[in-house]
C-alpha cells in the first residue's frame, strides 16, 4: 500500500509466469491476488476485478488459506469503488466470518475496519462504531500501531458525524500521538 505498486505488480506478473510454467496453482492464485491488489492501488479496477476473480477460483476451494480472506476483502474494496455497497457489505461480512473461523486476527481486524467503513457510508453509524471498536481492540491486542491509529481516526470520524466533538477529538489526539511516535 505504501510501497511502489508498479514494481510489486511487475514482480507479481513474473511470479505468475513462473507458477504457470510449473503448474503451481497455489502460486498462480497468490500472484493473481497481488496483481489484483497492485492494480487496485493504481485505480485499474477492471483489471483488479479480473485478477481477483481468477484468484478466487482457487481460493474458493482453499478457504483456510489466509489469502482467501484477503481476496474477499479486496474484492469488496473493488465493488465499493464501483459504488455497489450491497455487494461490498456481503463480501466484507463473509471475510469477517471466515477470518474468525480460521483465527486470523490481522484479517479480522481489517474486516472490522472495512465493515465500519461501509456501515458509515450507509449511514448506520452505530454499526460503524461497533465494528470500528471491535477492530480497534483486535489491533491493540496485536500491537499494530499503524492499524490502531487508523481505527482511532475512523472512530473519531464517526463520533464527529454524531456531533460528539469532544469525544471525537480524544480519538483524533490519540491517533496523532501514535503517528508522532
Amino acid at each position: 500500500r505504501f510501497g511502489n505498486s508498479v514494481s510489486v505488480g511487475r514482480e507479481a506478473f513474473r511470479n505468475l509466469s513462473r507458477a504457470e510454467k510449473n503448474d503451481y496453482t497455489k502460486g498462480k492464485a497468490y500472484a493473481k491476488l497481488i496483481i489484483a491488489a497492485t492494480s487496485f492501488l493504481q485505480s485499474r479496477n477492471d483489471l483488479a476485478l479480473k485478477y481477483i476473480t481468477e484468484a478466487l477460483r482457487w481460493f474458493d476451494s482453499n478457504t483456510a488459506e489466509k489469502g482467501y480472506v484477503r481476496a474477499i476483502l479486496l474484492k469488496g474494496s473493488i465493488f465499493e469503488s464501483f459504488g455497489d455497497y450491497e455487494k461490498t457489505l456481503s463480501l466484507w461480512l463473509e471475510a469477517y466470518k471466515v477470518s474468525k473461523e480460521i483465527t486470523d486476527p490481522d484479517s479480522e481486524g481489517e474486516a472490522c475496519s472495512q465493515l465500519g467503513l461501509i456501515y458509515s457510508r450507509l449511514s448506520d453509524l452505530s454499526k460503524a462504531l461497533e465494528y470500528f471498536n471491535k477492530g480497534l481492540k483486535i489491533r491493540e491486542e496485536m500491537g499494530d500501531d499503524n492499524a490502531v491509529a487508523s481505527s482511532l481516526n475512523r472512530i473519531g470520524m464517526v463520533l464527529r458525524q454524531l456531533n460528539k466533538y469532544d469525544e471525537s477529538l480524544e480519538y483524533y489526539f490519540r491517533r496523532l500521538e501514535i503517528r508522532k511516535n
